[in-house]
């Protein structure tokens, strides 16, 4: 089954796998940056305090990404109808992705 623009695979609560992605791509270059600026350095601030507080070396901020992903994917498991969890997976593996593959 299709539509003029999209088939129904991807379709999470009537939410197709483009408007997942235009929602993360969202959050994470305005509503996010806006609160908490660049995501590196977020995230950078976030791996520093979890290596402190795991007396460990800081956690690099691409490995922060992907473990912000992986509590939502826990979540998506609780609750696969919730699409938060979808739209900020998606923007948490995309800055990750983004942040590792700088030249």
């Amino acid at each position: 089954m299709t539509n003029e623009h999209h088939t129904t695979v991807g379709i999470v609560n009537n939410m197709q796998i483009d408007d997942i992605l235009a929602n993360a791509s969202v959050l994470i270059n305005g509503e996010r940056q806006e609160s908490y600026g660049e995501i590196e350095n977020s995230w950078q601030r976030i791996g520093i305090i979890w290596g402190a507080l795991l007396d460990i070396e800081p956690i690099e901020p691409h490995l922060v990404g992907i473990m912000l992903a992986g509590m939502k994917l826990s979540r998506v498991v609780t609750d696969p109808t919730h699409e938060d969890n979808f739209i900020d997976g998606a923007a948490y593996i995309a800055g990750a992705g983004a942040i590792a593959t700088e030249a």
